[in-house]
């Protein structure tokens, strides 16, 4: 009997950590840890029950914090921010990738139903501008080459065990491009553009609905490493500006921890739309 392989998105942003698995809700983290020796002698264990210990197998199981309000850690506090390549390569990266998809993990088999979770295809995406670097390989995603194979990791003290059998790497804008040609029901030939505004780049892509899927306009690609961090920049510098010096109300951390809270609807309209246009 085959196993059976599990499917699993992951994004790991400048901000969040987003995770969508078969038969689950979306699940969001922040995009950052905290090293467990930096802070071991500075907080007592009923603060630190509050958030999950982890160790991988990827940083000599160095163990760290993971979870929600990390803020409260201060300047402890390790964020994957950049938008360098190199990021893929970053220890703190792989680190919040492997803390993601074993979260996913522990969640699915301690359900009393659940099948459990030892194979999984994970499908994540990455900024164009990296997606089209040689450096990826493209289509093939060799800066995630580190994510297939087994992965030994524990969370809290419990161990756990699972295979990534495939890694497919798609633009980061893929998706939101595929749900609306889906939505509005597009014809093979018409376009679609989106503008994705992240924690550390601003991305515009193009593309075209084809038989295959949502294919890429690459000579229409435009990237800017100007995300959410300028905009909470300008809004400490406002806020210092006024003579405000409550470290509570200028902080960095604090402010993009408020607005990672907030829940954010953004509307894509057309008037009238090309479904409704092809029916007129």
């Amino acid at each position: 009997m085959a196993k059976k392989i599990t499917q699993l998105g992951v994004d790991v942003g400048n901000k969040q950590v987003k995770i969508l698995g078969d038969n689950s809700d979306v699940a969001i983290y922040p995009a950052a840890l905290v090293k467990y020796d930096t802070i071991e002698s500075m907080v007592d264990d009923t603060k630190l029950k509050n958030y999950s210990l982890y160790q991988t197998d990827e940083t000599n199981n160095a163990p760290f914090l993971w979870g929600e309000n990390l803020a409260a850690f201060g300047a402890n506090v390790q964020e994957t921010k950049g938008t360098d390549f190199t990021r893929y390569d970053d220890p703190l990266f792989k680190n919040l990738v492997l803390a993601a998809v074993a979260s996913y993990v522990k969640e699915q088999n301690a359900k009393d139903d659940a099948t459990k979770v030892t194979d999984l295809a994970i499908e994540t995406g990455m900024p164009t501008a990296h997606y089209l670097d040689p450096r990826n390989g493209g289509e093939k995603g060799e800066s995630y080459a580190w994510l297939r194979g087994k992965h030994v990791l524990t969370i809290d003290g419990e161990t756990l065990t699972f295979n990534v059998t495939d890694v497919e790497v798609r633009p980061q804008s893929y998706g939101t491009a595929a749900l609306f040609a889906k939505t509005y029901e597009l014809d093979f030939g018409e376009t679609v553009a989106v503008l994705d505004f992240g924690g550390g780049t601003m991305v515009f892509d193009v593309y075209r609905v084809t038989e295959d899927g949502m294919a890429l306009l690459r000579d229409f690609n435009i990237q800017e490493n100007k995300g959410a961090d300028v905009l909470i920049d300008n809004l400490v510098r406002a806020i210092t500006a006024e003579g405000v010096t409550n470290p509570n109300r200028n902080n960095h951390s604090k402010i993009q921890d408020m607005l990672i809270k907030q829940n954010y609807v953004c509307l894509l309209y057309t008037s009238p739309s090309p479904r409704d246009m092809r029916r007129s």
